[in-house]
C-alpha cells in the first residue's frame, strides 16, 4: 500500500505534459550512455573538466550510492538522440529519407522479410561494411568531404 502511495506521488510531482520512463539497462550500455552523454555535454560546450568530475560523480553514486551531481550529463538526451537518429535516419534531408524508405518496403517485398527501421539500418550499416572491407577504409573521404567527384562506392 505504501509503494502504491509513493508511485502516485512520484506521478504527480512531474509537471503535467512530461513522462516519466524508468529502464533497466545492463552495464554496457550503460556505459556507452554515460560516454555518449559526456560528448554531448562538451559538444554544447561544457568545460571539459566539469564534464569528467560529473562523469566520476556519476559512477561513484552508482558504485557507492554518494556522490553529488551538478546534471551535465544527461541520459534522457542520448535516449531521445537515439530514437530521434532512427526515426528521421539521422535527420537526413526529407527526400533523402523518402528514397531509403522506399528501398526498405522494396527489400522487404522482394525478399519476403519485414524490415523495421533498425532491421534495414543494420543492413545498410553491413553493406557498408563490405565496401569497407573491398575499398578500404576511408575510401570515399573526396565524397564526403564534398571534394570528391560524387561518384557511389566500389560495388554499387
Amino acid at each position: 500500500m505504501k509503494r502504491d502511495t509513493e508511485r502516485v506521488q512520484a506521478r504527480k510531482s512531474v509537471p503535467s505534459g512530461d513522462r516519466m520512463l524508468t529502464l533497466r539497462l545492463p552495464p554496457p550500455t550503460y556505459t556507452f550512455l554515460l560516454e555518449e552523454s559526456a560528448e554531448l555535454a562538451l559538444a554544447r560546450g561544457e568545460d571539459p573538466r566539469a564534464v569528467e568530475r560529473e562523469r566520476r560523480s556519476v559512477e561513484a553514486r552508482l558504485a557507492t550510492g554518494q556522490g553529488k551531481s551538478r546534471g551535465l550529463l544527461v541520459f534522457s538526451d542520448v535516449v531521445s538522440n537515439a530514437i530521434e537518429v532512427l526515426r528521421t535516419y539521422a535527420a537526413l534531408p526529407d527526400l533523402v529519407r523518402g528514397h531509403l524508405e522506399r528501398d526498405r518496403r522494396a527489400l522487404a517485398k522482394r525478399t519476403g522479410v519485414r524490415y523495421s527501421r533498425f532491421r534495414y539500418l543494420q543492413h545498410v550499416l553491413y553493406s557498408r561494411s563490405e565496401d569497407v572491407v573491398r575499398a578500404g577504409a576511408g575510401f570515399d573521404a573526396g565524397v564526403v568531404s564534398g571534394s570528391g567527384s560524387g561518384r557511389r562506392a566500389p560495388g554499387r
